[in-house]
């Protein structure tokens, strides 16, 4: 008797176009393509070393990486370099460090000079001839090179003002950036102000909180000072004041959408009110509906932790002594030692490209295979 045949009902993976086959990976996840989906057969390999399947880096909904039998920061490092200097966006949740953030502006800073150096060349040789085909060529590889303007870091506890604010200066092209539920201070958004100028959208989102009453404008005036061209503005749960709230409607004349949702220390009402839906087109509120955000919105309050636990958890300016303040003191100044004490951090320079990228299990991600 025969062998069996295939099942004709069973769908043919292997040989789905290319294109096709790249929307199923990306639908799978970075994770998945890196720990078993490229192992499949070598022409999914072989997919799966093309930069441009790597253009975006998605290492979401990772909650659970303690119960994995992987190294998360080595496989982000090493869809970094698949990129091969093609990386527009990358996110990273609950697992991001300094090293490895580092290790992702040294690699894009590289590309990045190395591009803008032959483009500009590549245009300087146009203007003294007539006809070089090359230089379209050049120019629309280099329009598709070395572009990081997205960045989203979630739950990094790990990465500190110090290791941002070192590699923030290395994506000059930013445009979209997210800092959620990380534990850094204004220094850390003054730093973004000064290295993006392009940064159009800025997600600075925090657990909110009624007990007790924090009352801190800090974040908000880094970014009214600093981030003058900010067209969206989401800042979930901020401690901000209405001082805070005029500063950066001030500050940010761009401004197009601003979420305000549990930022429990503001009340919208008369004038002020009137000015934010004038200026604002897409304008939520402090007690507007929840229904949509992404994250867990369960207020919190001083009661869902220890003493000691609260102050590492929520409270990264030391604020929590301080008391409940009133209007009279919305002109309160907080000196440096409010935040250096939280963030006193040392780290050597890291530029190191010889990482071999064997796992736990002992695989090395970025070998070649023969199928």
């Amino acid at each position: 008797m025969s062998g069996k045949t295939a099942d004709p009902e069973w769908p043919n993976w292997v040989g789905l176009p290319q294109d096709v086959t790249a929307v199923i990976f990306s639908k799978l996840g970075d994770i998945e393509v890196m720990t078993s989906v490229q192992y499949v057969c070598s022409s999914w390999l072989k997919m799966c070393k093309d930069p441009s399947m790597w253009r975006t880096i998605d290492m979401h909904n990772l909650d659970d990486e303690y119960g994995m039998d992987f190294d998360l920061e080595m496989i982000c490092r090493a869809a970094v370099d698949r990129s091969n200097g093609h990386l527009s966006s990358i996110n990273i949740e609950y697992f991001g460090t300094d090293e490895l953030l580092r290790y992702i502006a040294d690699r894009y800073f590289i590309s990045f000079l190395f591009f803008s150096f032959f483009h500009g060349f590549m245009n300087h040789v146009a203007q003294l001839v007539i006809y070089f085909p090359a230089v379209e060529m050049v120019t629309s590889f280099y329009e598709m090179s070395s572009h990081l303007t997205s960045l989203r870091l979630v739950y990094c506890d790990d990465i500190s003002d110090q290791g941002l604010i070192d590699s923030i200066s290395k994506f000059p092209l930013l445009e979209e950036l997210e800092l959620s539920y990380c534990s850094l201070s204004r220094k850390s958004l003054e730093a973004v102000g000064r290295s993006c100028p392009l940064l159009k959208s800025l997600k600075l989102n925090r657990h909110g909180q009624r007990d007790p009453m924090i009352l801190c404008n800090e974040e908000a005036l880094a970014i009214a000072e600093n981030m003058h061209e900010l067209r969206h503005l989401q800042i979930f749960g901020n401690k901000l004041m209405i001082t805070g709230l005029e500063a950066i409607l001030n500050g940010c004349p761009h401004l197009k959408s601003l979420d305000l949702r549990q930022c429990f220390n503001i009340y919208l009402d008369g004038n002020l009110k009137k000015r934010c839906l004038e200026q604002i087109q897409d304008l939520w509120c402090p007690d507007d509906s929840i229904s949509d955000y992404e994250f867990d919105a369960t207020v919190q309050d001083a009661s869902d932790f220890g003493s000691d636990d609260y102050d590492d958890y929520d409270d990264p300016f030391g604020l929590l002594g301080i008391g409940v303040m009133s209007d009279d003191d919305y002109d309160i100044e907080l000196s440096d030692h409010h935040f250096d004490h939280h963030f006193d951090y040392h780290f050597g320079h890291h530029f190191d490209y010889g990482y071999d990228y064997d796992f736990e299990y002992g695989y090395d991600y970025n070998q070649d295979d023969d199928f």
